[in-house]
């Protein structure tokens, strides 16, 4: 079953590409219709055109069949009543497809190009327009500040000394007035007695002792 799917599978493959390469054979040669032949008057500036004049008995029915790679346009030109011989129509030239067919589709096809190219034109802008457009700020920012709501709750340790490092202290309280009381004055200082003199008697040198003073 897989192998019968995969034979099918490859033939339709090379179906496909024998058309394609057949389509673009195709395309060619009525490109060069358009470059060379008798569908000139069809061509539009340096776009890729291919086409087909196209012209039936006594100048009956003429018509013109081309395209490029947006779209494909037919036109006809005629008496839509009756088939009438179109013998002088053309500036006293009969009409054949290179005439007003092929003109007629260059002026269609001429302003689907204009058309075509201003949408592209304005796509390209808009994308451009869309674009993100990096935004200067209007408030110089130091990018070394840090905002109040991030600030750290504690401070690195800071050196000290050749002792190493230690963690900061809190802030000392703010100094205020010395509330120590000052020194009372002394007290005076009680005077010592004066010496009591020994009693004497009532005359002579009789039986007082007397005090040894020496050291």
């Amino acid at each position: 079953m897989k192998a019968r799917e995969s034979a099918l599978r490859l033939k339709r493959f090379e179906a496909d590409e024998k058309a394609r390469k057949v389509a673009d054979l195709e395309k060619e040669m009525l490109h060069l219709v358009v470059t060379s032949g008798t569908g000139k008057a069809a061509q539009v500036g340096d776009e890729y055109i291919w086409g087909k004049t196209g012209t039936t008995e006594n100048y009956g029915d003429a018509w013109f069949v081309g395209g490029n790679d947006d779209m494909t346009v037919a036109i006809w030109v005629g008496y839509a009543d009756k088939v009438q011989p179109m013998e002088t129509e053309h500036a006293g030239s009969p009409v054949a497809g290179g005439t007003f067919p092929a003109e007629i589709f260059h002026d269609f096809m001429t302003a689907w190009v204009e058309m075509r190219d201003a949408r592209r034109a304005a796509r390209h802008t808009d994308d451009k327009s869309t674009e993100t457009t990096p935004v200067t700020p209007t408030q110089t920012v130091d990018p070394n500040a840090v905002p109040d709501a991030e600030q750290p709750t504690e401070t690195a340790p800071r050196n000290q000394g050749d002792g190493g490092t230690q963690q900061d202290q809190p802030d000392a309280a703010p100094d205020t007035p010395d509330q120590t009381p000052a020194p009372e004055a002394p007290a005076p200082e009680t005077p010592a007695p004066d010496p009591t003199q020994p009693p004497t008697g009532g005359g002579g040198t009789g039986g007082g002792a007397t005090p040894n003073t020496s050291p």
